[in-house]
C-alpha cells in the first residue's frame, strides 16, 4: 500500500499543478483583455487629445492674426493722435491770445457802462 499511496500523491500534485496552470492561463487572458481595453482607451484619449491640440492651435493662430490686426490699428491711431496734437498746438496759442483780447474788450465794455451809469462819461450822438 505504500507503493500505491505515492502515485496517488504524485497524481494529486500533478492535478494541483495543472489546475494552477489553468488558473494562471485564465488570469493571463483576463490581464490581456484589460490591457486591450486600456490600450483602446489610451488610443481614444490620444486621438481626442490630438483633435483638441489641433483646435487649440487653430484658435491661437486666429488670435495671433487678430492681435496683429489690432496692433496695426493701434499704431494708426497713435499716428493720428500725434498729427492731431501737432495741429492743435497752434490753436491752443491762438485761443490763449483771443481769451486775453476778449477779457480786455470785456473789461473795456464794463468800464464804459459803469462810466455811463455814474455819469463820468457822456454819450454824444451827432
Amino acid at each position: 500500500m505504500a507503493g500505491t499511496s505515492e502515485p496517488q500523491s504524485e497524481c494529486s500534485a500533478g492535478e494541483v499543478i495543472l489546475e494552477k496552470i489553468i488558473n494562471i492561463q485564465g488570469d493571463v487572458l483576463d490581464i490581456k483583455k484589460e490591457v486591450g481595453c486600456l490600450n483602446k482607451s489610451y488610443l481614444a484619449f490620444q486621438r481626442e487629445a490630438a483633435k483638441e491640440y489641433a483646435e487649440l492651435t487653430a484658435r491661437s493662430m486666429t488670435s495671433i492674426r487678430r492681435l496683429d490686426v489690432h496692433e496695426i490699428r493701434i499704431k494708426d491711431i497713435e499716428t493720428q493722435m500725434k498729427e492731431i496734437r501737432n495741429m492743435l498746438q497752434p490753436l491752443i496759442y491762438t485761443n490763449k491770445i483771443l481769451a486775453c483780447v476778449g477779457a480786455a474788450l470785456g473789461a473795456s465794455v464794463v468800464a464804459l457802462i459803469w462810466s455811463l451809469i455814474t455819469g463820468k462819461a457822456v454819450m454824444v450822438i451827432p
